[in-house]
């Protein structure tokens, strides 16, 4: 079960796989005139290469045996309870931003409203989230799956999954198992396992829906496309760049990222991808999720063609050195150990994506605070 979750969750297969449903699909149904037969072939040599260089160097792989320190040092679950209800707080205060009272019946009633005012210059308030959540990852990283604490971390998801976040709430999920069953090498309880996954998909649905008000209006939109659709955003980002030219363009919301917007109102509230291609939407505040060909040809222009297989040779080659066979437990491993798990991230959002950077930021104070944090010795 190990072997297969290891496969399951590597680069190599979420991209393949993500671009079966995610780009030759639609294709397939649309007419998208501006992905020429030269590039659908750019993109069956990327799955072709990923999945081959992958069992190329698992295969090749160093055999060595890691001896792993089995004495651990857990913070209690009390502090799993502080961080509960400090998410439950900030969320609140999320919505009477929002509507100016605390009402959940009218949060969803108006969700769409609630999604778009709550993203609003609450950027410290997300990242203050995050943080717990990922103080509590970190807890389970080092020391294993205890059902107590999955259980906290859960009750904390499903509190944040409120505010619309779905990925990165489904990852977090995710990444408690797989660190369990990769990482710790510990036996899958199919009954828990099968809970989350359900979990992770309600989540997603339930998201979506009340985006979009309701399941009829979610089918009949364009929110369906946007979800389960990149290649209508590959197609745009060509027919962009076969007229102009664009390098660099994430600088932009790095520029952005630290300005907090009470001192810079007219801090733009979409990435500087949308802003470019699709500044209608932009106008909304909302973003289009560009993918890793958009998003490197928009960056790098054609070099993209070079730096996407060897960016995902380096992601095979980490992954199969670093989660197999290395189990330390110091900052370096846990965020290689993360993003390489998280790569789901870089292959739907880009290489150039600045949401990376944040996320890193915050795992490095989490982790960083965590060792701050009074802890109990226990043997396994």
């Amino acid at each position: 079960m190990r072997t297969i979750f290891f496969f399951i969750f590597s680069p190599a297969v979420l991209y393949f796989i993500y671009d079966i449903f995610f780009y030759y699909i639609p294709i397939i149904n649309n007419n998208y005139t501006y992905i020429t037969i030269e590039f659908i072939f750019f993109m069956i040599f990327c799955d072709i290469f990923v999945l081959l260089s992958f069992i190329f160097l698992f295969f090749k792989r160093n055999k060595k045996k890691v001896e792993i320190n089995y004495a651990y040092k857990s913070i209690s679950t009390t502090w799993y309870y502080l961080f509960n209800i400090t998410i439950f707080i900030l969320i609140n205060f999320l919505i009477f931003s929002a509507f100016d009272s605390i009402d959940y019946t009218e949060v969803i009633q108006s969700y769409s409203k609630f999604y778009a005012l709550s993203k609003r210059g609450t950027a410290w308030v997300f990242a203050i989230i995050n943080f717990f959540l990922f103080l509590m990852i970190l807890d389970l990283f080092k020391n294993g799956l205890n059902f107590h604490k999955l259980l906290l971390l859960i009750l904390a998801v499903i509190q944040v999954s409120m505010t619309g976040g779905r990925s990165l709430m489904i990852v977090l999920l995710m990444f408690v198992f797989f660190n369990f069953i990769v990482i710790h090498k510990n036996k899958i309880n199919f009954g828990l396992f099968l809970f989350v996954l359900l979990l992770s998909i309600a989540i997603f649905i339930s998201n979506s829906i009340l985006r979009a008000t309701d399941f009829e209006s979610y089918t009949n939109s364009n929110n369906l496309k946007l979800d389960f659709d990149n290649a209508f955003v590959l197609n745009d980002v060509i027919k962009y760049t076969n007229d102009k030219s664009s390098y660099l363009i994430f600088i932009e919301d790095l520029y952005y990222m630290f300005q907090p917007r009470k001192i810079f109102p007219d801090k733009p509230l979409s990435t500087a991808e949308t802003r470019l291609i699709y500044p209608d939407v932009a106008e909304y505040g909302t973003n289009y999720t560009f993918g890793i060909y958009a998003n490197a040809l928009l960056n790098i222009g054609y070099f993209a063609f070079i730096a996407i297989p060897i960016f995902l040779i380096i992601m095979n080659y980490l992954y199969i050195k670093y989660i197999l066979y290395s189990h330390k437990k110091n900052l370096k491993y846990f965020l290689l150990v993360f993003y390489l798990f998280y790569s789901i991230q870089f292959i739907r959002g880009g290489i150039f994506n600045t949401r990376l950077i944040i996320i890193g930021i915050s795992l490095v104070l989490a982790y960083y605070v965590y060792l701050l944090i009074p802890k109990k010795s226990f043997t396994k």
